[in-house]
């Protein structure tokens, strides 16, 4: 192919069928493992400590400007041993990935990467694909304090609103989670002293910064407080209250410990470190955790996407027949609503979009749209703390295209800046032209 292409054809080779309106694409893969934690808090990572992945063992896929998938390989090493991939010209997106992007596991990192290219009529196109951790990778760790001061059997439950994982003192393995914007833990743990169980609460979700890095290490330590401030001295002349027990000169009623949160995210060549929070125990027994205080009591909960019935976001929805299809998801904003971002992708259906008055992305909160999005179903207000997303007036419309992906990309921003997203795949199963 590439020989035709670049007019390198001897005259036996001249009876292969043409090339005219195609191109080769020469992909390369730069598969890289996230950095190792460091052995001490704060040290610095070397570029030493990421290790080259096996780059044959990556799939790949190639999508052409609407979605379709085109081709397909099990393993990088397929397509090496063709020589290069010949496509139509055109725009095309390549995605490699390595592992399954499970809700959550452990030992199960997800390596991936995308990037787009064009191929040009008889020209090679040499595309590197970038592939990195893709899902979130959390190691706890806990300060000799801490194990000092709670039993061995404490327990680390970390989830993401569609799995969990429960990690203790012996667990050895990795914790991975698929990204869905929430990231979160609580621990229970039982004082040694008097055997009282407590109840601490982590919402790591409120950091943009934990939200764009995926190597996450938590590091917990302990402090104690008293439970009350000494008042006034007392005066050494008057008596004692009868009812006052009689306590040790040098004891100290002590409340439930603090937990200190550091938060560091392990790149390649640096660490990024979060602001050490602390947070308060929950009443033992109790099943409401107690809130972390971030330095900032008035910032609300980050954004949330879920799907509605049931409606998993992380696998493609397929529609076929006349497209008779619910699909619906759920918005939280806590912080109120600021703006509700839509971004389509299909070269198919954005052609068609200008007919009904909108473009490939939109604001669902602009006002100047509000008359126009009712008619597709459509509505948000700036402001609210819930909204339901709903798309089904669309999937008769993608019924009647041709067959293949079409991508719906929603973000939503609440008035603290914070943000969710989620890329809705609706796939049509229709063989139409």
């Amino acid at each position: 192919m590439k020989k035709e292409i670049l007019g390198q054809l001897d005259e036996e080779e001249m009876t292969e069928p043409s090339t005219e309106g195609m191109g080769v694409l020469d992909l390369e893969l730069n598969p890289e493992r996230e950095a190792a934690i460091p052995d001490t808090k704060g040290a610095t990572v070397s570029s030493t400590d990421s290790l080259a992945l096996d780059v044959e063992a990556f799939s790949i896929d190639i999508l052409n400007a609407s979605g379709t998938t085109v081709a397909h390989y099990d393993t990088y090493a397929d397509l090496r041993d063709e020589g290069g991939l010949l496509l139509p010209a055109g725009d095309y997106t390549v995605r490699a990935s390595l592992g399954d992007d499970v809700n959550a596991g452990f030992d199960q990192p997800y390596y991936a990467g995308s990037t787009v290219c064009t191929i040009t009529e008889q020209e090679v196109a040499k595309v590197v694909a970038n592939c990195t951790l893709s899902n979130k990778k959390m190691t706890f760790r806990c300060s000799e304090r801490f194990l000092e001061q709670f039993d061995n059997d404490y327990a680390i439950v970390v989830d993401n609103n569609v799995g969990a994982l429960t990690t203790n003192r012996t667990e050895e393995r990795t914790a991975y989670l698929k990204n869905t914007g929430v990231l979160q833990f609580t621990l229970y743990a039982t004082l040694r002293d008097g055997g009282r169980p407590l109840t601490y609460h982590y919402d790591l979700s409120k950091s943009g910064e934990v939200q764009e890095h995926n190597n996450v290490l938590v590091d917990l330590d302990l402090i104690d407080t008293p439970d009350e401030e000494p008042d006034e001295p007392s005066d050494p002349d008057e008596p004692a209250d009868p009812g006052d027990p009689e306590l040790p000169e040098d004891s100290v009623t002590m409340q439930a410990p603090i937990i200190k949160v550091d938060v560091s995210l392990i790149e390649k060549e640096f660490i990024i470190e979060i602001p050490s929070d602390f947070v308060d125990a929950g009443d033992g027994g109790d099943d409401t955790p107690s809130t972390p205080d971030d330095g900032d009591d008035d910032k609300p909960s980050a954004p949330s996407i879920t799907g509605d019935a049931g409606l998993n976001l992380n696998q493609p929805i397929e529609i076929s027949g006349g497209g008779n299809r619910t699909v619906r998801v759920l918005i939280s904003t806590p912080g109120k609503l600021a703006s509700l971002k839509v971004k389509i992708t299909s070269s198919v259906l954005e052609a068609l979009l200008p007919a009904v008055g909108l473009s490939s992305e939109f604001d669902v909160c602009d006002e100047s749209l509000k008359e126009t999005l009712a008619q597709l179903g459509l509505s948000a207000t700036v402001g609210a703390t819930s909204t339901v997303f709903d798309i089904s007036e669309f999937m008769p419309m993608i019924a009647m295209l041709q067959g293949g992906d079409y991508l719906f990309t929603v973000t939503a921003t609440d008035q603290a800046g914070q943000r969710a997203s989620v890329t809705l795949t609706i796939r049509n199963l229709n063989e139409n032209e």
